[in-house]
């Protein structure tokens, strides 16, 4: 079982219960979806979701290609973002940040994706 704090497992707030692995929009699959599409916008993105700017410093040196820091970026959001909320909450966060960043089309994608896996209208 990886320890906690491990990014590959998500602890609630005051909890050594693990959460599952995000599906849905939160999903590492989701995530290459929008590192792919993002481009270099990925450090306005990282600071509108809250991502600290030491975290966003060493994503930048640490991979070599925008998809990859644009993935690993997200990566750490979530990492941050399901402790502390649901997974719904947190995809609501991250398509209104995708839309303050001025990728509407992109979440707006991101918004049809998450109502399919929530079956809303």
């Amino acid at each position: 079982m990886p320890r906690h704090g491990d990014q590959s497992t998500y602890y609630g707030l005051n909890s050594a219960e693990p959460i599952p692995s995000p599906y849905g929009i939160c999903s590492d699959q989701q995530f290459w979806f929008v590192a792919h599409r993002l481009q270099e916008d990925w450090r306005s993105l990282a600071v509108v979701l809250g991502v600290p700017q030491r975290d966003i410093a060493i994503i930048a040196k640490s991979h070599a290609t925008v998809v990859d820091q644009t993935f690993a970026m997200l990566q750490s959001w979530r990492w941050r973002a399901m402790k502390w909320r649901p997974a719904d909450e947190a995809a609501a966060q991250l398509i209104g940040a995708l839309a303050e960043v001025g990728k509407r089309s992109l979440a707006e994608h991101v918004e049809q994706q998450f109502k399919m896996t929530q079956n809303l209208p």
